[in-house]
């Protein structure tokens, strides 16, 4: 099977590249499979949004659980 890849420059304040930096150190990851991971993510949040799912949080020992606001 032939994949189509495309190449992409991504330029990010000095914060947001730390941010990626100590994201993909703390994961193991590499910074395009902490990209990658959240893309997907997102896709997903997306995807349930888009179909009238609502996104639930709810922390061990909490009694209320919380709606996560997807932008």
């Amino acid at each position: 099977m032939k994949r189509d890849w495309k190449a992409m420059t991504l330029y990010l304040p000095d914060r947001e590249m730390k941010a990626l930096d100590e994201m993909a150190v703390e994961l193991g990851m590499t910074k395009t499979g902490v990209i990658r991971q959240a893309f997907r993510r997102h896709q997903s949040l997306e995807s349930i949004r888009a179909r009238g799912g609502e996104i639930i949080v709810k922390f061990p020992g909490e009694e209320t659980s919380r709606e996560l606001l997807v932008v």
